[in-house]
This record gives structure tokens, C-alpha cells and sequence, in this order.
């Protein structure tokens, strides 16, 4: 097979690239979920680590090694604790307002799950890239990491 600029590759090389670049986000994911339900029991502070991490480790996995965008991501988190938090408390902040203000605008319709469904979904599609943006300006570049 052959990609747009006629680089040859093949089946087990997409999967090898899939999975050191998407499969990590995935995997860390996972464990920094869990560690952050667990932590809700203990006074929230791994889970604010762990949504931390969950947040930040997209930014920094085009480094070659999974370890090197771990220590980044612990080292943001170390200078930038206050910042981090407040940026996290503004994202959930946003995102219950507008989840409110969007289901008050439906509150009188007949309304059923698909609809909440597809309201929460486009409040997702909608919401997360700008999330993102921010937080990729502010913690990328300003670092220069």
C-alpha cells in the first residue's frame, strides 16, 4: 500500500503506530481514570492528578519514549499546580454551564434520551477541541516543551 506522497507501508506498521502513539493515550487513560475514581475517596487530590493527567498527556505524546511525555506531563503539573487547577475547575465550570443552559433550552419539548444524547454530544464536539486549543497554547508553548 501506498499513502498520498507514494510512501510504501505496510498492515503491521499502521498497527505499530497506532498503538505506540494512540494505544498509550488509551492505556494511561485507563489506569489515571481509575486512579482518579479511587481517589475520590481521598480527598480528591489524586483525582485531580489523575484528570490532570488525563489532560495534559495528549500534548506531549509525540515524544519518542512514553516515559518522556510522562515526565513532562508530572513536570507541568509540578510548576503549573495552581494554574492547572483553576484551568480544570473553568473546563468543568464551562461545561455544566452550558450543559444547563442547553437542556434549558429543551426543557419543554417532548423529550427522550436520544435527545439528551445528541445535545451532550454536540456540546462535546463542540466544546473539547476548544479545550484543547487552550490548553496547547498555554502549556505547550509557553513552556516550549
Amino acid at each position: 500500500m501506498e499513502d498520498s506522497n507514494d510512501n510504501a507501508f505496510t498492515l503491521a506498521l499502521l498497527l505499530k503506530t497506532f498503538i505506540s502513539k494512540i494505544g498509550i493515550i488509551v492505556f494511561l487513560t485507563l489506569i489515571f481514570y481509575v486512579i482518579s475514581i479511587f481517589g475520590a475517596i481521598l480527598l480528591l487530590i489524586p483525582t485531580i492528578i489523575g484528570v490532570s493527567m488525563m489532560v495534559l498527556l495528549p500534548l506531549f505524546i509525540e515524544q519518542n519514549e512514553v516515559k518522556e511525555s510522562i515526565v513532562k506531563v508530572f513536570r507541568i503539573i509540578r510548576i503549573e499546580n495552581i494554574g492547572l487547577f483553576m484551568d480544570l475547575l473553568g473546563i468543568v465550570s464551562i461545561n455544566v454551564l452550558l450543559w444547563a443552559g442547553v437542556t434549558y433550552l429543551v426543557v419543554d419539548f417532548e423529550n427522550n434520551l436520544l435527545v439528551y444524547i445528541t445535545l451532550r454530544t454536540l456540546l462535546h464536539s463542540t466544546l473539547f477541541p476548544l479545550i484543547y486549543f487552550y490548553l496547547t497554547l498555554k502549556y505547550k508553548v509557553e513552556m516550549n516543551m
